[in-house]
């Protein structure tokens, strides 16, 4: 009779923990909040953000982003230097992946590590460039002609390491915004 009682305890109590543990698992997924995440579409995620950049695919790229902020760098006008210079960095976009994510709390993060076009040598040698160049031209001109002939001769590039944060929203995963991505999108030039 004793033992009875026990395993009636016994029983009630496991029942009691697996409907707290479905509970817990269904909060979860209403406030949007993985507790135990799957990190495995976080390799894909990151290639998606990066794809975006070096496509140029800005809308895209912001149905990527969690809160869906407006996230298209500004880069001037057609044929200007400044906007010579970003799409020439963004299609020089390479990068590799760290083989592991890290959670921290309800994100995950992935390491990248990107090459690209490195702007602050370009702008040095279109210094030397412009230095030399006559006065009477168009300034802007001057600037544009100058990103081309750097451009066409050399093409300086630089490594950087960034860390992109992902969180679960809507059963997928998002990019949040955060100093690297922001640095990223200037093309590492703020």
């Amino acid at each position: 009779m004793k033992q009875g009682k026990i395993r009636t305890c016994l029983w009630f109590c496991l029942g009691l923990l697996f409907a707290l543990l479905a509970l817990l698992m269904v909060c979860s997924g209403l406030t949007g909040y993985v507790l135990m995440a799957d990190p495995a579409g976080i390799p894909a995620a990151a290639d998606g953000v990066l794809s975006c950049i070096h496509a140029g695919n800005w809308q895209e790229l912001e149905s990527l982003v969690s809160g869906q902020p407006a996230v298209r760098p500004v880069t001037g006008a057609e044929g200007s230097a400044e906007k010579l210079l970003y799409d020439a960095f963004r299609e020089s976009l390479q990068w590799t992946r760290e083989e592991s994510c890290h959670m921290e709390g309800a994100f995950v993060t992935q390491t990248v590590t990107v090459t690209c076009l490195d702007i602050p040598g370009v702008t040095d040698a279109m210094a030397g460039i412009l230095s030399e160049a006559a006065s009477t031209q168009d300034p802007a001109q001057l600037l544009c002609d100058a990103a081309k002939q750097v451009l066409e001769t050399r093409t300086p590039t630089k490594q950087h390491q960034i860390t992109l944060t992902f969180e679960r929203e809507q059963g997928r995963w998002l990019l949040v915004p955060n100093h690297d991505f922001r640095t990223l999108l200037s093309a590492f030039t703020a």
